[in-house]
């Protein structure tokens, strides 16, 4: 399908300041001076701080999308996996617009996105978007889960009903195009060399000798062959009616959460 070009980058508001406090002679801090004097600033302010992270941006694309087609000019570029305060600053999808051809982005701490925030992505962007990690941990996995960040919660079926309710509401959105649960094995807690995020817990789908997590699959391939259906019934009249009547998604999703082990199980398989 294509490359990212990164992962998780510092993309922060208080980049102006970070440039602007390295030594005299580093290259970043004499272009944020540059920039600076361009606008006619003495000091940053907040809207100067956003200016410029949409600039320092827009300058990253431009260069790596620019590289990337040199070496593969048959495959997309996906950005650089957007996370944390990135996923709400509208600069960083203006900025991703111009050159990739679907924004990446890694989500945590939520239970599902809300129509607000992927409609924004949506509309500042003008392109797709592709989440590429989320997941949760099951407690009865019998690893510590001490480290990650994803949801903990009790049992491989519930990391199936998190996976079913997180779904859901992507395919709502009209505008996701995929989604990577992070990722396919558990960490190993007695690897010596791994990094400090994945040391001791249940992110995947098999465990560290390679035997899947049953429940959790089963809920994965019911909605994924399921997919196209669903995305049908989300396009009905009736979502459609409640939707427009401001329901968020969040309440949406509940309710296909509620019903879905019954309700995904009743829908043909689709052949797209």
């Amino acid at each position: 399908m294509g490359y990212f070009s990164d992962n998780e980058l510092p993309f922060t508001r208080d980049n102006l300041d970070g440039f602007l406090r390295l030594p005299a002679s580093d290259p970043g801090r004499q272009a944020a001076e540059r920039w600076m004097q361009d606008h006619h600033a003495a000091a940053p302010t907040d809207n100067l701080r956003s200016e410029f992270l949409e600039f320092e941006t827009d300058l990253y694309f431009r260069i790596v999308s620019s590289a990337i087609p040199k070496a593969d000019p048959n495959h997309l570029y996906l950005g650089s996996r957007f996370h944390g305060q990135a996923l709400h600053d509208p600069e960083l999808f203006r900025a991703a617009s111009k050159c990739a051809g679907v924004v990446s982005v890694n989500v945590y701490g939520i239970w599902q996105l809300d129509s607000e925030t992927t409609a924004t992505w949506e509309r500042e962007s003008g392109k797709p978007f592709i989440v590429t990690e989320f997941y949760a941990k099951g407690e009865d996995s019998g690893l510590p889960n001490h480290t990650g960040a994803g949801w903990l919660v009790h049992t491989q079926d519930d990391r199936g009903l998190f996976y079913e309710n997180f779904v859901l509401a992507l395919l709502a959105s009209r505008a996701c195009v995929g989604w990577h649960w992070f990722k396919y094995q558990d960490n190993d807690p007695d690897d010596p060399h791994a990094e400090a995020s994945n040391k001791d817990s249940n992110k995947g789908i098999v465990d560290r000798c390679y035997k899947p997590y049953d429940p959790l699959l089963a809920r994965m391939r019911d909605l994924n062959r399921k997919r196209y259906g669903i995305s049908d019934a989300i396009d009905s009249a009736d979502v459609h009616a409640i939707t427009r009547e401001g329901v968020t998604r969040p309440t949406l999703g509940s309710l296909f959460l509620a019903t879905s082990p019954r309700w995904v199980s009743q829908l043909p398989v689709s052949s797209r």
